[in-house]
């Protein structure tokens, strides 16, 4: 019995790795993906990019205003379908030219 009480304690601390499965990890996870999407689609509608990520579009919006706080992402209105929307896209860093 012995072996199998440590058995259950090596798969639990495996599963239980600091910073794995925290809130923190999951958003900046999730704002990787954001980025990811950005860059091979370029710039989308929250909308879209919820629709291409499986994000939902509330989750969608606070990661991209935590990312515009950032400055990593421009956002601008824009009108899809006849609806307001908010067009995201990846604000590109220019290099220092000596």
């Amino acid at each position: 019995m012995n072996s199998s009480v440590s058995n259950v304690d090596i798969a639990l601390s495996r599963q239980r790795q600091p910073g794995q499965g925290s809130q923190t990890a999951l958003r900046a996870r999730n704002c990787e993906l954001i980025r990811q999407v950005l860059r091979s689609k370029g710039p989308m509608t929250q909308i879209e990019i919820a629709h291409e990520t499986g994000l939902s579009p509330a989750t969608v919006s606070n990661l991209v205003n935590q990312l515009e706080d950032g400055s990593e992402v421009m956002c601008s209105l824009t009108t899809r379908s006849g609806r307001r929307a908010k067009l995201v896209s990846l604000v590109h860093a220019t290099s220092a030219v000596s």
